[in-house]
């Protein structure tokens, strides 16, 4: 709706956008101001703290220390949310739709990689609570 809305609405030229098609029909190329015309500030929360949560799960995820290939692809997934982040405020490329299976696919693996990691230690933690409820009945 940005580019519609722009063009007969009159703020493109307005902007000292030039009259050429490649120009007017191209969006804003900053992701976060583009969300933030078609959704408003609560859409733009949304955003950010999609973000952030991601960002945050990888960051808690990189400072534990997990021995196999899964700690390996830890810093590549917080790195990629990082520069998505970064990349989305200078261009809207991210309003394609394959970039929103990368993403969740990269989330997913993050996610996926801090739960393995959180059940791993936990499990010593239930099994001890499991020998000690079971040798007091």
């Amino acid at each position: 709706q940005y580019v519609v809305v722009a063009n007969t609405g009159g703020y493109s030229a307005r902007a000292g956008v030039a009259w050429n098609e490649a120009n007017r029909a191209a969006p804003v190329h900053d992701t976060y101001y583009l969300i933030t015309a078609e959704t408003g500030f609560l859409g733009l929360i949304g955003l950010i703290s999609i973000l952030a949560s991601f960002i945050a799960v990888g960051l808690r995820c990189f400072r534990r220390h997990i021995p196999d290939e899964r700690g390996e692809l830890v810093p590549g997934l917080l790195a990629t949310m990082v520069l998505v982040a970064i990349h989305i405020n200078f261009e809207f490329v991210f309003m394609h739709f394959v970039l929103h299976y990368l993403f969740a696919i990269t989330a997913g693996m993050l996610v996926a990689v801090y739960a393995g990691a959180t059940s791993r230690a936990k499990a010593p933690r239930l099994a001890q609570l499991r020998r000690a409820t079971a040798s007091a009945s």
